[in-house]
């Protein structure tokens, strides 16, 4: 029976262990509806047994704790690195249900997330070598009027790459510096603040999750800032967010003013 054991449960303490081969899966999972149901101590309901509606504050939750130690699920996801059943079976969820889980294509993020050091032998989809972790050295703005750029170098590695910084191609300003065509001044928009709040977090991804769950409506989500890719606001734009907030490169200026 050995070969079949799957977990094992204690319940006299309590205590719950699943297999060395699925615990990173098992922390993947709980990450997950960590960031999407605004959970913060995953309590299930005493009476139905179902998950609370969300809420930012999870004291009047009366339920039993789910989740009970962040370093255990860091340490699972470390040790039982992302395999290409887990992968597959997030790109099956996206087809059924629309949306994917971003510590399964980016684990880093679940270090990023609680301001932890990413571990430097951390083995991901994205990563083979360096964990980068950017840093801006050097900029030259966009506006409306031209194209900028800015440098970022490794403080890892030392690798140095350049984003652009793409102009909205606006030659029309009125003497205030008001576009004519945009109606903003240059410099307005924070790309990936889908929330509004001006900064970019975990959240912003999860209401552009939110948004194609029809959980929130278009007036909630800040439709210009979620649109990270310039063209009509996709669920991957989301990952998009994940991937800025696990310090992965990509081609877009998320987190910067943008127009």
């Amino acid at each position: 029976m050995l070969g079949n054991t799957c977990y094992w449960v204690n319940k006299g303490d309590d205590l719950f262990e699943c297999k060395d081969d699925v615990k990173g899966d098992v922390a993947r999972i709980l990450l997950y509806v960590y960031c999407r149901w605004e959970q913060p101590n995953l309590y299930t309901d005493i009476e139905s047994d179902q998950l609370p509606a969300p809420d930012p504050d999870d004291t009047s939750n009366s339920g039993k704790r789910v989740i009970e130690s962040l370093d255990t699920l860091l340490q699972w996801c470390e040790n039982d690195p992302v395999d290409t059943w887990e992968l597959r079976r997030n790109d099956l969820t996206q087809e059924i249900q629309g949306n994917r889980n971003v510590f399964i294509d980016y684990p880093e993020l679940a270090w990023r997330l609680f301001g932890r050091e990413i571990p430097l032998n951390l083995q991901t989809p994205t990563h083979s070598g360096c964990i980068h972790h950017f840093t801006e050295i050097e900029r030259d703005g966009a506006t409306c009027l031209h194209d900028g750029c800015y440098l970022l170098r490794c403080e890892n590695c030392g690798e140095v790459q350049t984003r652009r910084l793409a102009s909205l191609g606006h030659l029309d300003h009125d003497k205030d510096g008001i576009c004519d065509r945009c109606e903003k001044a240059p410099g307005t928009i924070l790309l990936g603040d889908s929330d509004g709040d001006g900064k970019i977090t975990p959240i912003d991804a999860t209401m552009i999750q939110w948004y194609f769950a029809e959980i929130v409506q278009e007036s909630t989500i800040s439709i210009d800032a979620a649109r990270i890719s310039g063209g009509e606001l996709e669920i991957t734009d989301a990952t998009l967010i994940g991937r800025y907030l696990a310090k992965i490169n990509t081609p877009y200026p998320i987190g910067e003013i943008i127009g």
